[in-house]
């Protein structure tokens, strides 16, 4: 596991009172009923939908202006809702 251990989301293995290991996160396979069609959904319609959104508002210009890319005023909070927001 240590050889991985930069994969995990939580590291507990040294911890004695943890009951549960990390596994990588290459390791889970979300393939069930439940899971399955939600992330499709996510996947293939809520994230380029957002993604369009933002592009049309500018918001990702902002993205550019702070990787220097575009002279646009960088504001997180757009952006930091949108990354949170994941596309699980």
């Amino acid at each position: 596991m240590s050889d991985n251990i930069s994969s995990v989301v939580v590291h507990t293995s040294a911890s004695p009172n943890a009951r549960l290991r990390p596994v990588p996160l290459t390791a889970v396979k979300l393939t069930d009923n439940f899971w399955s069609p939600r992330l499709r959904v996510n996947r293939d319609v809520t994230v380029p939908t957002q993604y369009q959104l933002l592009e049309e508002t500018g918001r990702i210009d902002n993205f550019r202006a702070a990787a220097g890319k575009n002279p646009a005023e960088y504001t997180r909070p757009e952006l930091d809702r949108f990354v949170r927001s994941g596309a699980s």
